[in-house]
């Protein structure tokens, strides 16, 4: 009987020792598994996290201010542009550019600032800066003919005659009741020495300011470059009707 009571005893032990290793075992498996799911939900909210950051940077850059957008000290940049005013009624040039220069660090797309600074160039006979300036000036405002025009004195300066005339000639088209823009393009023609199309430029100009005796010396003179004696006759004559006591006037009718 002892015999059969241990061998029993020893089988409900065993059966019991293997239940509680089957516990631990499917515990152990549950709880990696869901150490698992929550380390992979972690990842992903850490991914989200990550996301979100990366949205936010790109919002910040997107809203950088660009530099269109930036301040532009306007009081600073018309005190400057007052200080060079006055420096180029006393033709101080060289004050006149270096006030300019430093007014254009505060605003380089200032049309006021470049066509001041271009005319400097211009009397300082520096054509080449004088070129950059206003061709500049013609993208920032493509349809003011006083740009063209001034272009086309820094490429006349330049002995840049092809553009020169493209110049003039697009600041005629911009400008046509302005005589001033005529004879500019009839001084390339004349300087290429196509004298029917610089007669033409300076009848045109003749016509807009009729009693402008400049103009008509520069019709006249290219008559005579093209050896039309009348014509050229006729128009010293007529600058001796408006000032009788034109001494160069009178020279030039005795000459032909």
């Amino acid at each position: 009987m002892s015999i059969q009571i241990y061998f029993y005893i020893a089988v409900i032990s065993f059966l019991i020792a293997i239940s509680i290793i089957s516990h631990r075992i499917i515990f152990n498996w549950q709880n990696r598994k869901l150490q698992k799911e929550l380390l992979q939900q972690e990842r992903k909210i850490g991914g989200k996290k990550i996301f979100l950051k990366n949205i936010q940077q790109a919002t910040k850059i997107k809203n950088k201010p660009t530099k269109e957008k930036m301040y532009i000290n306007y009081p600073k940049l018309r005190d400057l542009l007052k200080k060079a005013e006055l420096a180029i009624s006393r033709d101080s040039w060289k004050d006149a550019e270096r006030i300019l220069i430093g007014a254009l660090a505060i605003h380089d797309n200032s049309t006021e600032t470049l066509s001041d600074l271009g005319l400097v160039y211009l009397k300082q006979n520096s054509s080449s800066k004088a070129e950059l300036i206003y061709q500049k000036l013609t993208e920032l405002e493509p349809k003011n003919s006083l740009h063209y025009s001034n272009l086309g004195l820094a490429f006349f300066n330049q002995r840049k005659y092809k553009e020169a005339e493209s110049a003039y000639q697009k600041a005629v088209t911009l400008d046509n009741l302005n005589p001033v823009r005529y004879a500019n393009l009839g001084r390339i023609y004349y300087q290429a020495r196509n004298y029917t199309a610089a007669i033409d430029a300076f009848q045109k100009a003749c016509e807009l300011k009729k009693r402008d005796t400049d103009y008509l010396f520069l019709l006249g003179d290219t008559y005579r470059q093209a050896n039309y004696k009348k014509e050229a006759s006729d128009v010293y004559n007529k600058i001796l009707d408006f000032e009788p006591y034109n001494e160069e006037a009178k020279e030039k009718l005795n000459n032909l």
